[in-house]
């Protein structure tokens, strides 16, 4: 290949490494391979068409005559004219018909290679994807795809907020710690870029990340030396500060700017940078950052974050308590950190000085600009916050919360990123919550985070009569609900979850109604099988650990949708209607899908066996494990001692119920296997 033998004759050392200046090095670099891809890789215009896939240029060419044709005849009204029409027409939707049912059997075929063009036909028809033709921000509107651009610069540059001001002194204590500095090498860094997924779209800097990749063995020679030139001066250069922002619609209109995010599409070279950094330095601060942060932390999730507060609830139920709850809600937060406090936080944590020079040129004076479409706005300039979308921003953002939970005296405090809940179990003082409610309130202050106070909520758990306790934000008090969903999973004052059941239940019947519309020309089940799986089945099983139902109406419920599935999927079988149908189980085998029951039991054993081993961290659900010591030997041991009571809502606390689940089929599980092994094997036996 001749991009690879011009890459390996480069004089690296003369063309880079006598640069002692990193902007130049990276200038000098950049320009190089730039110029290496002008002369080898060929150029073609990169056009976004509106015809589907399947579409083909004689296609185009019968649609245009037969449109052509159409207003002739509208024009004359000659018969003549309307004959020649309907037998073009004929003739395209003909072809049309054939050039689909080819790319619909070619696209099945390749579903058990590739899912990706599966899923890009499906989302194409669901138009998932796409922008609304007219877009507002405010008073302005527009459907030219630049100003729209424009628009979106805009509002994305006002949550930004200037300051500027060191911070000589901190009310908060920040316990310091010996942080080493991380190990940039030819190896980590070659590593690190056959990782990398080829991807052929560039960002600001023009170099694809599959050419990294590609050329891994010889470019990260070259690219060891920027990394270290960088770290080592504590300049990061200026030439990957600029980054691409994708808008993101989170909820509401669709047409409402203001109801979108932005994620940053970083050039493929500082994005490599920060994939070393953060590697390494997510393992030195694993131990650091608070246990209460389950946000961006290896080893724990949505889901350890929502059993350890379930549990806690339950405990308190035990004792005939009541649990009050506050859910927070931060306003732009990762948009709004304060830089200047930030870098004082990260010097105060025990990152060494060289990472601290190194983080703050990395930090300030980036810019953005918005690509919507195939339109780039003007230029932004980024003056708070940590980029979204990049490796680093997320662990930036863990430091900058790190000291939030010290700040509470009485309750306890969960977070995952910046979704905050406070949470205390009391009899008949409830005063503690408010006070540690206040304190978290001036901590958002001092550390410049607004509260969204319309999204703050005030809720009690209790088995018996739910007490209306007021709590308040300064002035304001907040809002007390029956229901709140958390972290995606809905709760209710008595923790059945019933209602999470329902919703559940609804949503996902919604999107196999969108299955059985658009899915009714692939008659292979196993097509329809990979949407229900990818599609519908996540939607009943996300973090089933924390609801997993224990009365069979609401397991029927849940299974109901499987069924009513099953009935589309095996809709071309020729069942003999003199017969009775197979069981619901048997049908499952044909296409060789386990029930849903039998997927929930299957998951609470697998998370159990991830805390064993280490998976998944979590020392508080690790603690309330009881290994079971027998006095004598027993057919029937288990492997967990579980304590039973007298009521029902107590022995089907969550992380109980998964143990229960472990001991009834410990005989069956091997430790010594990987997970999707001991998966397989459960679900063997379970179906």
């Amino acid at each position: 290949m001749l991009l690879s033998e011009l890459l390996s004759s480069t004089d690296w050392e003369l063309e880079v490494k006598n640069l002692k200046d990193v902007d130049s090095a990276v200038l000098s670099f950049n320009t190089i391979l730039l110029k290496y891809f002008d002369l080898t890789v060929p150029k073609s215009k990169s056009t976004q068409s509106k015809d589907p896939g399947w579409y083909t240029e004689s296609l185009r060419k019968l649609r245009n005559r037969r449109t052509s044709l159409y207003r002739r005849y509208k024009r004359s009204g000659k018969t003549i004219h309307f004959t020649a029409y309907l037998e073009m027409r004929y003739r395209y939707n003909f072809l049309c018909k054939q050039r689909y049912n080819n790319f619909l059997s070619k696209l099945l075929n390749n579903l058990k290679y590739s899912s990706g063009p599966f899923w890009r036909f499906i989302n194409m028809k669901r138009k998932s994807h796409g922008f609304p033709t007219t877009m507002r921000y405010n008073e302005s509107e527009s459907d030219d795809d630049l100003v729209i651009s424009n628009l979106f610069a805009d509002f994305f540059a006002s949550n930004y907020a200037k300051n500027d001001l060191p911070y000589a002194t901190y009310p908060y204590n920040i316990d310091s710690y010996l942080i080493s500095d991380p190990i940039i090498n030819e190896s980590v860094v070659r590593d690190n870029m056959m990782s990398l997924k080829p991807c052929f779209s560039a960002g600001p800097d023009n170099i694809p990340s599959f050419i990294l990749k590609r050329f891994c063995d010889i470019l990260s020679v070259p690219v060891t030396y920027l990394f270290n030139l960088s770290f080592n001066l504590g300049v990061f250069p200026k030439l990957w500060k600029s980054s691409y922002v994708i808008p993101f619609h989170k909820s509401g209109s669709k047409v409402d700017i203001k109801n979108y995010r932005c994620i940053s599409r970083l050039s493929a070279l500082p994005k490599l940078f920060e994939q070393v950094l953060t590697s390494q330095l997510a393992f030195n601060l694993q131990n650091i950052i608070s246990p209460n942060q389950h946000g961006f932390m290896r080893g724990k999730s949505t889901t350890t974050n929502l059993l350890q507060f379930v549990s806690c609830v339950v405990d308190g139920f035990a004792s005939g308590l009541c649990t009050d709850t506050i859910y927070l809600d931060c306003e732009k937060a990762f948009d709004r950190v304060c830089q200047v406090l930030l870098l004082f936080k990260c010097d105060k944590i025990g990152l060494s000085p060289k990472m601290c020079k190194w983080l703050s040129s990395y930090l300030k004076n980036r810019t953005q600009r918005v690509l919507f479409k195939q339109s780039l706005s003007q230029e932004i300039n980024v003056c708070s916050g940590v980029p979204q979308g990049s490796h680093l921003g997320p662990l930036l953002f863990l430091i900058y919360l790190n000291d939030l939970p010290t700040v509470i005296k009485k309750c306890n405090i969960l977070l995952f990123a910046d979704d905050v809940k406070l949470f205390y179990t009391y009899s008949d003082n409830h005063e503690p919550l408010q006070n540690d409610l206040d304190n978290v309130v001036e901590w958002c202050r001092i550390n410049e985070m607004n509260l969204n106070l319309s999204k703050c909520k005030s809720m009690s758990f209790s088995r018996v009569a739910v007490r209306n306790v007021e709590y308040k934000i300064g002035d304001y008090t907040l809002e007390s609900v029956s229901s709140f969903v958390d972290l995606g999973v809905t709760m209710d004052p008595k923790l059945k979850f019933n209602l999470h059941v329902t919703k559940i239940v609804s949503k996902a019947t919604c999107t196999l109604g969108f299955i059985k519309r658009w899915a009714k020309e692939f008659k292979d089940p196993y097509a329809t099988k990979a949407l229900f799986t990818g599609a519908v089945r996540p939607i009943l099983e996300y973090a089933s650990v924390v609801w997993c139902p224990r009365y069979q109406t609401y397991s029927n419920a849940i299974e109901s949708v499987q069924k009513q599935f099953l009935l589309f999927c095996l809709r071309r079988f020729d069942w003999n209607p003199n017969l009775p149908l197979p069981s619901y189980l048997s049908r499952l085998k044909l296409i060789d899908l386990p029930p849903l029951f039998a997927r929930r039991t299957m998951l609470n054993i697998s998370f159990v066996h991830n805390i064993l081993n280490g998976t998944t961290t979590s020392q508080f659900l690790l603690d309330r494990i009881a290994i079971n010591v027998p006095f004598r030997e027993s057919r029937n041991y288990r492997f967990f001692y579980l304590e039973y009571f007298r009521y029902n809502y107590l022995n089907d606390d969550p992380f109980r119920s998964a143990l229960l689940d472990f001991n009834v089929f410990y005989n069956q599980i091997d430790f010594s296997v990987p997970v999707y092994k001991l998966k397989r094997n459960i679900l063997s036996v379970l179906s």
